[in-house]
């Protein structure tokens, strides 16, 4: 598993809850591990195959931060409306692109990329709406997994 630069201090068992509830989630227990232990960050290794897509890079993880740019909850209502429902955005790439946690139905669990340059132009109504999400893993710690450093 690749190492976390850390931009937080870990977070605490009542911030997270407090977003669980805020937010109406019950986060995947991986996913509410890694905000206890590293709360967001910057992975030394960054770079993961997208399918059917590319490769993409691991700018920063988000955390529970308030005030900071790379906040759970500020990243949450920036992007509200425009990725798939269900899903949370945990994470970016250096051109604005994001990673998706699914915390809902079927794919509960699942990491996505979520292209913006091919952003749906209409409001999606559901899933199959949107074209530019491309699932990378079953689970957050099978994704952490699949990074692997930079060679350039």
């Amino acid at each position: 598993m690749t190492t976390i630069q850390r931009m937080f201090p870990p977070a605490r068992p009542a911030e997270v809850d407090e977003f669980e509830r805020s937010h109406g989630v019950t986060l995947p227990p991986e996913y509410r591990d890694f905000l206890l232990k590293s709360n967001g960050g910057r992975p030394a290794d960054n770079l993961v195959n997208v399918p059917d897509f590319d490769e993409a890079a691991v700018n920063h993880f988000f955390g529970l931060q308030r005030g900071d740019m790379y906040d759970l909850r500020s990243e949450g209502a920036r992007i509200e409306g425009r990725i798939p429902p269900g899903t949370i955005a945990i994470g970016d790439d250096p051109g604005g692109n994001l990673f998706l946690l699914s915390v809902d139905g079927d794919s509960n669990g699942a990491v996505f990329f979520w292209d913006h340059e091919d952003e749906p132009v209409d409001q999606p109504t559901d899933w199959s709406d949107f074209e530019n999400v491309y699932r990378i893993a079953d689970g957050f710690d099978q994704f952490l997994a699949m990074l692997r450093p930079d060679q350039g």
